[in-house]
Protein backbone atom coordinates (compact mmCIF):
# COMPACT_ATOMS: atom_id res chain seq x y z
CA UNK A 1 0.00 0.00 0.00
CA UNK A 2 1.39 3.42 -1.00
CA UNK A 3 0.60 6.85 0.38
CA UNK A 4 -0.72 9.40 -2.07
CA UNK A 5 1.91 11.98 -3.03
CA UNK A 6 -0.24 15.00 -2.18
CA UNK A 7 0.77 18.33 -0.61
CA UNK A 8 0.69 16.95 2.95
CA UNK A 9 2.84 13.96 1.95
CA UNK A 10 5.44 16.26 0.40
CA UNK A 11 5.39 18.54 3.45
CA UNK A 12 6.07 15.61 5.79
CA UNK A 13 8.79 14.32 3.48
CA UNK A 14 10.48 17.72 3.61
CA UNK A 15 10.32 17.79 7.41
CA UNK A 16 11.94 14.35 7.56
CA UNK A 17 14.62 15.46 5.09
CA UNK A 18 15.42 18.52 7.22
CA UNK A 19 15.76 16.38 10.34
CA UNK A 20 18.06 13.94 8.58
CA UNK A 21 20.13 16.76 7.10
CA UNK A 22 20.53 18.24 10.58
CA UNK A 23 22.53 15.14 11.46
CA UNK A 24 24.90 15.82 8.51
CA UNK A 25 25.33 19.41 9.68
CA UNK A 26 25.89 18.43 13.32
CA UNK A 27 28.46 15.80 12.38
CA UNK A 28 30.45 18.22 10.21
CA UNK A 29 30.40 20.85 12.99
CA UNK A 30 31.33 18.32 15.69
CA UNK A 31 34.41 17.11 13.81
CA UNK A 32 35.56 20.60 12.75
CA UNK A 33 35.51 21.80 16.37
CA UNK A 34 37.67 18.97 17.73
CA UNK A 35 41.20 19.61 18.98
CA UNK A 36 43.47 20.55 16.08
CA UNK A 37 40.45 21.78 14.05
CA UNK A 38 40.52 18.92 11.51
CA UNK A 39 38.61 20.77 8.77
CA UNK A 40 39.68 18.36 6.00
CA UNK A 41 38.31 15.47 8.03
CA UNK A 42 35.05 17.38 8.60
CA UNK A 43 34.81 18.12 4.87
CA UNK A 44 35.15 14.44 3.98
CA UNK A 45 32.66 13.46 6.68
CA UNK A 46 30.06 15.93 5.36
CA UNK A 47 30.38 14.51 1.87
CA UNK A 48 30.11 10.84 2.82
CA UNK A 49 27.39 11.26 5.45
CA UNK A 50 25.27 13.33 3.04
CA UNK A 51 25.81 11.08 0.01
CA UNK A 52 23.32 8.28 0.87
CA UNK A 53 20.73 10.87 1.93
CA UNK A 54 21.02 12.76 -1.35
CA UNK A 55 20.90 9.57 -3.40
CA UNK A 56 17.86 8.22 -1.53
CA UNK A 57 15.62 11.23 -2.23
CA UNK A 58 13.08 10.46 -4.95
CA UNK A 59 10.66 13.38 -4.81
CA UNK A 60 11.89 16.38 -6.86
CA UNK A 61 10.71 18.74 -4.11
CA UNK A 62 12.74 16.90 -1.48
CA UNK A 63 15.76 16.61 -3.75
CA UNK A 64 15.68 20.37 -4.42
CA UNK A 65 15.40 21.07 -0.69
CA UNK A 66 18.37 18.84 0.16
CA UNK A 67 20.46 20.36 -2.64
CA UNK A 68 19.68 23.81 -1.28
CA UNK A 69 20.64 22.84 2.27
CA UNK A 70 23.83 21.11 1.11
CA UNK A 71 24.77 24.15 -0.98
CA UNK A 72 24.71 26.31 2.17
CA UNK A 73 26.59 23.83 4.38
CA UNK A 74 30.20 24.91 5.21
CA UNK A 75 32.15 21.90 3.89
CA UNK A 76 34.80 23.23 1.47
CA UNK A 77 38.27 23.88 2.90
CA UNK A 78 39.90 27.14 1.81
CA UNK A 79 43.37 28.26 2.84
CA UNK A 80 44.15 31.98 2.80
CA UNK A 81 47.45 33.75 3.27
CA UNK A 82 47.75 37.15 4.91
CA UNK A 83 48.77 40.07 2.70
CA UNK A 84 52.16 40.31 4.41
CA UNK A 85 52.77 36.59 3.75
CA UNK A 86 53.44 35.94 7.42
CA UNK A 87 50.36 34.00 8.45
CA UNK A 88 47.84 31.56 6.99
CA UNK A 89 44.35 30.56 7.98
CA UNK A 90 41.92 27.83 6.99
CA UNK A 91 38.15 27.84 7.10
CA UNK A 92 35.16 25.85 5.90
CA UNK A 93 32.96 27.66 3.41
CA UNK A 94 29.75 26.65 1.68
CA UNK A 95 29.23 26.24 -2.04
CA UNK A 96 27.22 29.47 -1.98
CA UNK A 97 30.21 31.29 -0.46
CA UNK A 98 32.56 29.70 -2.99
CA UNK A 99 30.37 31.00 -5.82
CA UNK A 100 30.80 34.55 -4.48
CA UNK A 101 34.61 34.42 -4.71
CA UNK A 102 36.07 36.35 -7.66
CA UNK A 103 38.91 33.86 -7.94
CA UNK A 104 41.02 31.15 -6.30
CA UNK A 105 43.65 28.51 -7.06
CA UNK A 106 43.66 24.72 -7.00
CA UNK A 107 46.74 22.50 -6.81
CA UNK A 108 47.11 19.05 -8.32
CA UNK A 109 50.14 17.44 -6.72
CA UNK A 110 51.03 14.13 -5.12
CA UNK A 111 52.65 16.00 -2.23
CA UNK A 112 49.50 18.06 -1.55
CA UNK A 113 47.37 14.90 -1.74
CA UNK A 114 49.59 13.24 0.86
CA UNK A 115 49.39 16.31 3.08
CA UNK A 116 45.59 16.03 2.99
CA UNK A 117 45.78 12.35 3.90
CA UNK A 118 48.06 13.13 6.84
CA UNK A 119 45.68 15.89 7.98
CA UNK A 120 42.79 13.44 8.07
CA UNK A 121 44.76 10.63 9.70
CA UNK A 122 46.25 12.89 12.38
CA UNK A 123 43.01 14.73 12.98
CA UNK A 124 44.88 18.04 12.75
CA UNK A 125 44.81 20.65 10.01
CA UNK A 126 48.17 21.06 8.25
CA UNK A 127 48.71 24.29 6.29
CA UNK A 128 49.92 23.89 2.71
CA UNK A 129 51.75 27.23 2.75
CA UNK A 130 53.45 26.63 6.11
CA UNK A 131 54.50 23.14 5.02
CA UNK A 132 55.94 24.37 1.71
CA UNK A 133 57.60 27.43 3.20
CA UNK A 134 59.29 25.30 5.86
CA UNK A 135 60.18 22.03 4.12
CA UNK A 136 59.93 22.69 0.36
CA UNK A 137 60.68 26.38 -0.32
CA UNK A 138 61.12 25.70 -4.06
CA UNK A 139 57.41 24.85 -4.22
CA UNK A 140 56.25 27.86 -2.18
CA UNK A 141 54.58 30.74 -4.03
CA UNK A 142 52.84 33.47 -1.96
CA UNK A 143 50.77 34.56 -4.96
CA UNK A 144 48.86 31.24 -5.04
CA UNK A 145 46.11 32.58 -2.79
CA UNK A 146 43.48 31.59 -1.76
CA UNK A 147 43.66 27.83 -2.31
CA UNK A 148 40.66 25.49 -2.49
CA UNK A 149 41.75 22.14 -1.06
CA UNK A 150 40.69 18.68 -2.34
CA UNK A 151 39.32 20.35 -5.47
CA UNK A 152 39.07 17.04 -7.36
CA UNK A 153 36.25 16.11 -4.97
CA UNK A 154 34.40 19.35 -5.81
CA UNK A 155 34.19 19.15 -9.60
CA UNK A 156 30.51 20.05 -9.94
CA UNK A 157 30.69 22.80 -7.33
CA UNK A 158 33.67 24.48 -8.99
CA UNK A 159 32.57 24.12 -12.63
CA UNK A 160 29.11 25.50 -11.89
CA UNK A 161 30.52 28.91 -10.96
CA UNK A 162 34.16 29.27 -12.10
CA UNK A 163 36.44 28.59 -15.06
CA UNK A 164 40.22 28.34 -15.55
CA UNK A 165 41.94 31.52 -16.77
CA UNK A 166 45.54 30.36 -16.34
CA UNK A 167 47.40 27.09 -15.88
CA UNK A 168 50.93 26.62 -14.52
CA UNK A 169 52.70 23.27 -14.37
CA UNK A 170 56.03 21.77 -13.39
CA UNK A 171 57.20 18.33 -14.43
CA UNK A 172 60.21 18.73 -12.11
CA UNK A 173 57.88 19.21 -9.11
CA UNK A 174 55.10 17.04 -10.60
CA UNK A 175 52.35 19.58 -9.98
CA UNK A 176 49.72 21.64 -11.78
CA UNK A 177 48.31 24.97 -10.56
CA UNK A 178 44.97 26.22 -11.89
CA UNK A 179 43.82 29.83 -11.49
CA UNK A 180 40.02 30.10 -11.48
CA UNK A 181 37.83 33.16 -12.08
CA UNK A 182 34.11 33.54 -11.58
CA UNK A 183 32.00 32.82 -14.67
CA UNK A 184 30.00 36.00 -14.02
CA UNK A 185 33.14 37.98 -14.94
CA UNK A 186 33.75 36.14 -18.21
CA UNK A 187 31.83 35.41 -21.44
CA UNK A 188 30.97 31.70 -21.46
CA UNK A 189 28.43 29.06 -22.37
CA UNK A 190 27.47 26.50 -19.77
CA UNK A 191 26.26 22.93 -19.92
CA UNK A 192 23.09 23.84 -18.02
CA UNK A 193 22.12 26.51 -20.55
CA UNK A 194 22.59 24.30 -23.61
CA UNK A 195 21.64 20.76 -22.58
CA UNK A 196 17.86 21.03 -22.29
CA UNK A 197 15.90 17.82 -21.79
CA UNK A 198 14.85 17.84 -25.46
CA UNK A 199 18.44 18.19 -26.63
CA UNK A 200 19.56 15.50 -24.16
CA UNK A 201 17.08 13.03 -25.67
CA UNK A 202 18.36 13.81 -29.17
CA UNK A 203 21.95 13.29 -27.96
CA UNK A 204 21.06 9.94 -26.40
CA UNK A 205 19.41 8.82 -29.66
CA UNK A 206 22.53 9.73 -31.66
CA UNK A 207 24.84 7.92 -29.25
CA UNK A 208 22.59 4.85 -29.33
CA UNK A 209 22.67 4.92 -33.13
CA UNK A 210 26.47 5.04 -33.20
CA UNK A 211 26.73 2.32 -30.56
CA UNK A 212 24.40 0.00 -32.46
CA UNK A 213 25.99 0.72 -35.82
CA UNK A 214 29.51 -0.02 -34.68
CA UNK A 215 28.78 -2.65 -32.02
CA UNK A 216 30.42 -0.92 -29.06
CA UNK A 217 30.22 -2.82 -25.82
CA UNK A 218 27.36 -2.16 -23.39
CA UNK A 219 29.72 -0.59 -20.86
CA UNK A 220 30.74 2.09 -23.36
CA UNK A 221 27.18 2.77 -24.44
CA UNK A 222 25.96 3.25 -20.88
CA UNK A 223 28.83 5.62 -20.12
CA UNK A 224 27.82 7.94 -22.92
CA UNK A 225 24.09 7.60 -22.54
CA UNK A 226 24.03 8.39 -18.83
CA UNK A 227 27.29 10.25 -18.26
CA UNK A 228 27.35 13.00 -20.86
CA UNK A 229 30.46 15.16 -20.41
CA UNK A 230 30.10 18.77 -19.31
CA UNK A 231 31.00 21.50 -21.80
CA UNK A 232 32.95 23.21 -19.00
CA UNK A 233 35.25 20.22 -18.49
CA UNK A 234 37.50 21.23 -21.42
CA UNK A 235 38.88 24.78 -21.35
CA UNK A 236 41.16 26.85 -23.57
CA UNK A 237 43.49 28.94 -21.38
CA UNK A 238 47.16 30.07 -21.27
CA UNK A 239 49.60 27.38 -20.11
CA UNK A 240 53.02 28.05 -18.57
CA UNK A 241 55.51 25.41 -17.48
CA UNK A 242 58.95 23.89 -17.70
CA UNK A 243 58.31 22.01 -20.97
CA UNK A 244 57.84 24.17 -24.07
CA UNK A 245 56.21 21.43 -26.14
CA UNK A 246 53.21 20.93 -23.83
CA UNK A 247 49.88 22.16 -25.27
CA UNK A 248 47.49 20.12 -23.11
CA UNK A 249 47.09 19.64 -19.35
CA UNK A 250 44.98 16.84 -17.88
CA UNK A 251 43.74 17.24 -14.32
CA UNK A 252 41.12 15.45 -12.24
CA UNK A 253 38.83 18.47 -12.68
CA UNK A 254 39.33 19.73 -16.24
CA UNK A 255 41.42 19.45 -19.39
CA UNK A 256 43.19 22.69 -20.34
CA UNK A 257 44.26 23.35 -23.95
CA UNK A 258 46.83 25.93 -25.04
CA UNK A 259 45.30 28.68 -27.22
CA UNK A 260 46.06 28.25 -30.95
CA UNK A 261 47.11 24.60 -30.55
CA UNK A 262 45.39 22.20 -32.95
CA UNK A 263 43.19 20.59 -30.26
CA UNK A 264 42.25 24.05 -28.95
CA UNK A 265 41.29 25.24 -32.44
CA UNK A 266 39.00 22.24 -32.95
CA UNK A 267 37.42 22.72 -29.51
CA UNK A 268 36.92 26.46 -30.08
CA UNK A 269 35.27 25.74 -33.45
CA UNK A 270 32.85 23.27 -31.82
CA UNK A 271 32.05 25.61 -28.90
CA UNK A 272 31.45 28.61 -31.19
CA UNK A 273 29.03 26.60 -33.32
CA UNK A 274 27.27 25.23 -30.23
CA UNK A 275 26.88 28.77 -28.86
CA UNK A 276 25.50 29.94 -32.20
CA UNK A 277 22.99 27.08 -32.50
CA UNK A 278 21.88 27.22 -28.87
CA UNK A 279 21.14 30.94 -29.17
CA UNK A 280 18.80 30.58 -32.16
CA UNK A 281 17.11 27.45 -30.74
CA UNK A 282 15.94 26.10 -34.11
CA UNK A 283 18.50 23.54 -35.39
CA UNK A 284 18.23 21.12 -32.49
CA UNK A 285 19.34 18.07 -34.51
CA UNK A 286 22.51 19.89 -35.54
CA UNK A 287 23.05 21.09 -31.96
CA UNK A 288 22.68 17.54 -30.62
CA UNK A 289 25.15 16.29 -33.23
CA UNK A 290 27.79 18.85 -32.22
CA UNK A 291 27.28 18.07 -28.53
CA UNK A 292 27.83 14.37 -29.18
CA UNK A 293 30.98 15.09 -31.17
CA UNK A 294 32.24 17.50 -28.51
CA UNK A 295 31.68 14.82 -25.87
CA UNK A 296 33.81 12.33 -27.80
CA UNK A 297 36.52 14.95 -28.41
CA UNK A 298 36.64 16.02 -24.75
CA UNK A 299 36.99 12.41 -23.58
CA UNK A 300 39.72 11.72 -26.17
CA UNK A 301 41.98 14.59 -25.08
CA UNK A 302 45.21 13.36 -23.52
CA UNK A 303 45.07 9.84 -24.97
CA UNK A 304 48.15 10.00 -27.21
CA UNK A 305 49.64 7.58 -29.71
CA UNK A 306 52.84 6.47 -28.04
CA UNK A 307 55.27 6.70 -25.18
CA UNK A 308 53.01 6.29 -22.14
CA UNK A 309 52.33 3.34 -19.90
CA UNK A 310 48.61 2.51 -19.88
CA UNK A 311 46.36 0.00 -18.22
CA UNK A 312 44.33 -2.33 -20.45
CA UNK A 313 41.23 -0.27 -19.61
CA UNK A 314 42.96 2.93 -20.75
CA UNK A 315 44.06 1.31 -24.00
CA UNK A 316 40.46 0.25 -24.63
CA UNK A 317 39.25 3.76 -23.76
CA UNK A 318 41.71 5.38 -26.15
CA UNK A 319 40.56 3.19 -29.04
CA UNK A 320 36.94 3.84 -28.10
CA UNK A 321 37.26 7.63 -27.96
CA UNK A 322 39.22 7.89 -31.20
CA UNK A 323 36.84 5.52 -32.99
CA UNK A 324 33.71 7.24 -31.72
CA UNK A 325 35.00 10.58 -32.98
CA UNK A 326 35.84 9.14 -36.42
CA UNK A 327 32.48 7.41 -36.65
CA UNK A 328 30.67 10.60 -35.64
CA UNK A 329 32.49 12.69 -38.29
CA UNK A 330 31.56 10.13 -40.96
CA UNK A 331 27.97 9.50 -39.82
CA UNK A 332 27.05 13.21 -39.45
CA UNK A 333 29.06 14.50 -42.40
CA UNK A 334 26.00 16.05 -44.05
CA UNK A 335 25.21 18.05 -40.90
CA UNK A 336 28.81 19.23 -40.66
CA UNK A 337 28.71 20.24 -44.33
CA UNK A 338 25.54 22.28 -43.78
CA UNK A 339 27.28 24.04 -40.88
CA UNK A 340 30.34 24.68 -43.04
CA UNK A 341 32.85 22.95 -40.75
CA UNK A 342 33.26 19.50 -42.35
CA UNK A 343 36.67 20.40 -43.83
CA UNK A 344 37.97 21.78 -40.53
CA UNK A 345 37.44 18.64 -38.44
CA UNK A 346 40.00 15.80 -38.69
CA UNK A 347 38.71 12.24 -38.99
CA UNK A 348 41.73 10.85 -37.16
CA UNK A 349 42.40 12.51 -33.80
CA UNK A 350 45.88 11.01 -33.88
CA UNK A 351 46.72 13.72 -36.43
CA UNK A 352 46.28 16.53 -33.89
CA UNK A 353 46.64 15.07 -30.39
CA UNK A 354 50.43 14.81 -30.56
CA UNK A 355 52.45 12.53 -28.27
CA UNK A 356 53.51 12.34 -24.64
CA UNK A 357 55.69 15.46 -24.91
CA UNK A 358 52.60 17.52 -25.70
CA UNK A 359 50.60 16.53 -22.59
CA UNK A 360 51.13 16.74 -18.84
CA UNK A 361 49.17 15.12 -16.02
CA UNK A 362 50.43 15.65 -12.47
CA UNK A 363 48.27 12.80 -11.14
CA UNK A 364 50.01 10.23 -13.37
CA UNK A 365 53.39 10.60 -11.69
CA UNK A 366 53.95 6.83 -11.62
CA UNK A 367 54.15 6.74 -15.41
CA UNK A 368 57.65 8.26 -15.23
CA UNK A 369 59.08 5.64 -12.90
CA UNK A 370 60.21 3.27 -15.66
CA UNK A 371 62.41 5.94 -17.32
Amino acid sequence: MYLESDAEYIQIAKLCAKLLFKHVENEANRISEQEGRPLSKASSAAKWVYSPLGEASRLPEVRDLLNSLYRRLPRIVIEKQEDNGEGTSRELVSQAQLEDLDGFWTIESRMIDYLGIMSRDLGRELSVNVFLRTLAPDFYNPHINPIVLDAHQLVNEILSSHTVVKCEFSREHQQTLLNWNALKRLPSITHKEVITRQVQILCEDRVEGLSNRYSYDRYSYDRYRYGFARLESTIVAPIEGDIDTVFGIKTRIVTVLMPESEPANVWALLMNKIAELSSNGTQLESLASLLVGSNFFSEACGYVEEGVVRTSRENADKRLYYNLWRDWVQADNNILKDLGIDKELPEDLGDIMGDEENWFNASKYWRDWFK
